[in-house]
């Protein structure tokens, strides 16, 4: 069985995510050897999951030679950087989401959520995007988004229907939901690059993007995104607090209510939406309607976040 060597970037909570994962992976024997953290909790992350080697230094890692992979979780300020840094030093790369984002530059009024354009964000965003894949393709490294929604047994399913009947998905809507992260960085355009769209939206979104793909390539056509149209809002804002007792979100600077609307090439739609201020525990749901019927998958759990 072949083996591929693993070194781990961050011990939080995407860092236990991966680790969960890891020991799930069947047809390849995946051994997570080094974890690089800043703080002491790395050292009882390491013990906790049996990695024989810590290191309080990314770069420390890097140049473990043994290392094929390199597994970022950390925030997403860090995403881009790292990226560069593990690709150059001859590594593999799995990243969590986000890909990169808008966390501020020098001279930017604070909070930059508020008061940095939209347009200059995605300016310098797609900038460093542009630059990130050059990288990594002159360097002929893998980069591997770690996207979890796409393996769920309902995409699966929609999946294995859609290859065996090559139906047209016509419109898609899809979202996750829940009643708020109770992490405090959440709330900070600085650290998370947005709120509840890019935070806990990315995985509908880059579900209904593999799907259309799915569904061209068995069709034999070529779909592309030809627009997109979002809009966000703070809707809890007019709450007062005692109105607000199961609602975990404070946002700063970022939105809790946000969606987006793809049309794709071929004139069929999908919509996705994301909102931190739902009741009932985490909501994962995609709806797939084809010209032969509707392939729906509708989840509800405990809020983790």
């Amino acid at each position: 069985m072949a083996k591929v060597k693993v070194g781990l970037v961050g011990c939080g909570f995407a860092g236990e995510l991966h680790m969960y994962a890891y020991k799930r992976v069947y047809g390849v024997d995946a051994q997570v050897t080094a974890v690089a953290a800043r703080g002491d909790q790395v050292l009882d992350f390491a013990k906790k999951h049996g990695i024989r080697t810590t290191h309080r230094d990314f770069h420390a890692l890097l140049a473990d030679k043994d290392i094929d992979v390199v597994d970022v979780c950390t925030p997403p300020a860090l995403h881009a950087a790292m990226i560069v840094a593990a690709v150059q030093a001859g590594k593999h790369v799995i990243c969590e989401k986000p890909f990169t984002g808008y966390f501020g530059r020098p001279g930017d009024k604070t909070p930059i959520g508020k008061h940095v354009a939209k347009s200059l964000m995605y300016e310098r965003v797609m900038e460093e995007m542009e630059k990130t894949c050059a990288t990594v393709k002159a360097t002929g490294r893998l980069f591997m988004y770690a996207e979890d929604w796409v393996y769920a047994p309902a995409v699966t399913k929609i999946v294995e229907i859609v290859n065996a009947s090559r139906d047209k998905i016509l419109f898609m809507k899809a979202e996750e939901s829940h009643s708020g992260s109770h992490a405090a960085h959440a709330a900070q355009w600085a650290m998370t690059g947005g709120g509840s769209l890019i935070r806990m939206g990315c995985h509908p979104l880059s579900t209904v993007l593999y799907l259309k793909r799915v569904e061209a390539q068995a069709r034999g056509e070529r779909i592309a995104v030809a627009t997109v149209t979002a809009d966000i809002g703070n809707v809890a804002a007019c709450l007062k607090p005692p109105e607000r007792p199961f609602i975990h979100s404070n946002p700063v600077d970022v939105e809790d209510w946000g969606m987006l609307t793809l049309t794709f090439s071929d004139g069929t739609k999908s919509s996705v939406f994301s909102g931190d201020m739902i009741m009932g525990g985490v909501r994962n749901m995609i709806e797939a309607y084809t010209n032969s019927g509707a392939r729906c998958s509708r989840t509800s759990r405990p809020t983790i976040t």
